[in-house]
């Protein structure tokens, strides 16, 4: 797919944000050329160059630099479609950034989250992707930042303990306000964007956790995700990764031959589409990962041997630097939420 999109539900909550300032919301998505049927579409995706001018246009009206920010109080679960919907009924905010991760791709293309685990802290980066044709504008990161920061606490009942945020924009006119909001130092014209999370708040129980709900909608989120990829040759690629990793190790020239095309043919073409094989074997390993943690009898040892790792030490080390905690313990938390 086009790497240009991002889902219509941060228009939609930009629309809510302007009706609360008194602002009348249909001049500004006229002069925009907003489609109007995005507002009713739950799964309406719009080019992001549609979506940074309408951001644009919306700060030059309400003449509020520190909009954006608050754009995030109107950003609900559903906004961010069965994702926003699954982070917010997951056990743990562990569990919700570690889907945020696998899955942001079914919000927007323009971007993508990574996740580095620390002893102490977790590192949560903004990456953009190099062929995308247009990356999201600041107050966008705002946005994205604003909601991320507070989502835990407004839909899942727990709070997300900030030591510090990074940001790539240039120092605001008014920088206190954005470090009361977001309640951690800010380090703005910074070579990243990201926010680094102080890990004892991760494994809390969320109040709002609701195993069975979740465990409904995943296959949902699988389906949104292949819907979104279509025909592309990551669809295809992930197909054959998928049929192969349980026989061994996976290898280009395997998928490649299965594909009819040469290696070189076929990494352009991941290349064209923002991806790597590299990085679709490791996706695809941490999918499989949870799958078979929570819906199989398999041991370690047989999930290893499955995910083409050479034995169950490795797979352990790598789960672990995935997603910051062992298989095994990631099992054990899993059953115990299914158990509330």
């Amino acid at each position: 797919m086009p790497l240009t999109r991002s889902t219509a539900g941060w228009a939609k909550a930009l629309v809510r944000a302007l009706e609360t300032k008194g602002v009348d919301s249909s001049s500004i998505l006229a002069e925009a050329n907003f489609p109007v049927e995005a507002l009713t579409s739950p799964d309406f995706f719009l080019e992001a160059r549609l979506v940074n001018h309408l951001w644009r246009q919306c700060i030059d009206v309400v003449g509020d630099p520190e909009f954006a920010v608050r754009v995030s109080e109107h950003v609900y679960p559903s906004s961010l479609g069965v994702l926003g919907v699954i982070c917010s009924v997951s056990g743990n905010i562990r569990e919700a950034l570690k889907c945020y991760e696998l899955y942001s791709g079914t919000v927007t293309d323009t971007l993508a989250i990574n996740l580095d685990w620390g002893d102490q802290t977790t590192m949560l980066s903004v990456t953009y992707p190099d062929s995308a044709k247009c990356t999201p504008c600041d107050h966008s990161i705002d946005a994205l930042f604003g909601t991320v920061i507070k989502f835990p606490q407004r839909f899942m009942g727990c709070s997300l303990d900030i030591k510090q945020v990074c940001m790539r924009r240039a120092t605001p006119e008014n920088p206190e306000f954005y470090e009361d909001y977001f309640g951690a130092r800010i380090e703005f014209n910074a070579k990243t964007d990201c926010i680094e999370v102080l890990n004892s708040c991760l494994d809390r129980p969320a109040p709002n956790a609701n195993y069975s709900l979740k465990k409904m909608l995943e296959p949902q989120l699988f389906t949104v995700r292949a819907s979104l990829e279509g025909k592309s040759t990551i669809s295809k690629v992930i197909v054959h990764i998928h049929r192969h990793l349980d026989k061994g190790s996976v290898s280009q020239a395997l998928v490649a031959a299965k594909l009819n095309i040469s290696v070189s043919a076929m990494q352009k073409r991941l290349q064209e589409e923002g991806e790597s094989f590299t990085g679709l074997v490791q996706r695809a390993r941490k999918d499989l990962a949870i799958s078979y943690l929570v819906n199989s009898p398999f041991s370690i040892k047989q999930i290893a041997h499955k995910l083409g790792f050479s034995s169950a030490g490795n797979f352990t080390r790598a789960f672990k630097l995935w997603f910051g905690v062992a298989p095994t313990a990631y099992r054990i938390q899993h059953r115990e939420h299914h158990r509330r």
